[in-house]
């Protein structure tokens, strides 16, 4: 059940022929890919019929818009609890600072996804992601 599927870049698909003879391809959509290099930022556009490589990376494309532009419907301020934010995404975003401290605490991991996300994590959450962190580093 772990398999992916990821559509390859030069795949074309097999269709009828009709209208061979004319080599216009002025009626034809743009097709927008999204790619691993687009850093996600607070102001990124998506694009209707935009195509992503899989499904897996859509979800976490839309998991990262979620957690980044987290609106409330209300007035008030907004609260630091998000229901989209879980350990894999955690570590994904700590793997670059623990590159660089080894021995980071856990109050240096909740310290530095408050502000820079706006979001609120556990204990547990992030010593499970500090724990994945350093299987990836």
């Amino acid at each position: 059940m772990d398999m992916e599927h990821v559509i390859e870049n030069d795949y074309m698909i097999d269709e009828l022929d009709i209208g061979a003879d004319e080599d216009s391809c002025d009626d034809m959509p743009i097709v927008i890919r999204f790619t691993e290099e687009e850093t996600l930022k607070k102001d990124f556009i998506y694009k209707v019929g935009m195509e992503f490589s899989s499904l897996n990376q859509f979800k976490k494309v839309v998991l990262e818009h979620s957690v980044l532009n987290g609106r409330e419907k209300h007035k008030y301020g907004r609260k630091f609890f998000n229901k989209n934010v879980n350990v894999d995404w955690v570590a994904r975003v700590v793997v670059d600072m623990l590159k660089n401290n080894s021995t980071m605490k856990l109050n240096e991991v909740e310290a530095d996804v408050r502000p820079r996300f706006a979001t609120e994590i556990t204990g547990c959450m992030a010593f499970k992601a500090r724990q994945l962190a350093r299987k990836v580093v």
